[in-house]
């Protein structure tokens, strides 16, 4: 089984800070994702894909990433 971190970031909660301290500690193992439109919303199978296509990551970060299947 695959541990992973999605780290959605809320912005103005210190969400850079921790990027940028998860990002440190995985190294060539952290990857952003997020959409061309700061409102654009990322499906949870949108991110999925992204994880499947990703195997070396285990920290994943986004900004746009949508709980539900709503759009």
């Amino acid at each position: 089984m695959r541990k992973l971190i999605l780290h959605y970031h809320l912005f103005k909660n210190a969400g850079s800070s921790i990027d940028e301290i998860l990002k440190r500690s995985f190294g060539d193992s952290w990857l952003a994702f997020d959409l061309d439109r700061a409102s654009a919303k990322i499906l949870p199978a949108e991110m999925a894909a992204v994880i499947s296509e990703h195997r070396g990551a285990c920290d994943f970060f986004s900004s746009g990433f949508a709980a539900t299947t709503e759009g």
